[in-house]
């Protein structure tokens, strides 16, 4: 049996690693057609200035998230998942890393651009020998 983390628990904002009280906002960019330049992240960056907004993308390269001095998390590129589907139950994992994201950041407000996790997650190779 697999202790999984990926049913929320009672108080998740008891378990919410953020200190400060700022409102967490959440953007999704996940499988977009290219890559999201540091400009356009600055920019959206600036609609919501009392917001702390943590980025959650699927792009190899994460330079501009850098460039633009924004928070980011990553997840792995569906061609990555697709090249790699023995290597784990992943439908499990993204649901254990999204629970994870959750608690970490406690978001308030979530936006998508490209796919939503859900959709994302519909997208994961299944493997053969996964126990549910």
């Amino acid at each position: 049996m697999r202790n999984s983390i990926a049913q929320s628990p009672p108080n998740v904002e008891s378990l919410c690693l953020r200190t400060d009280k700022t409102r967490c906002l959440m953007v999704w960019l996940l499988e977009l057609q290219k890559n999201a330049t540091a400009e356009e992240l600055i920019r959206l960056s600036s609609r919501f200035k009392t917001w702390k907004i943590v980025f959650v993308h699927s792009f190899p390269n994460f330079s501009p998230m850098v460039e633009a001095r924004v928070i980011f998390e990553a997840l792995p590129p569906l061609a990555m998942l697709r090249a790699h589907p023995g290597l784990c139950d992943w439908s499990a994992w993204l649901q254990d890393r999204r629970a994870l994201l959750m608690s970490k950041w406690s978001p308030e407000k979530e936006i998508c651009y490209g796919l939503s996790f859900n959709d994302y997650a519909a997208l994961v190779p299944k493997r053969a020998d996964a126990v549910h």
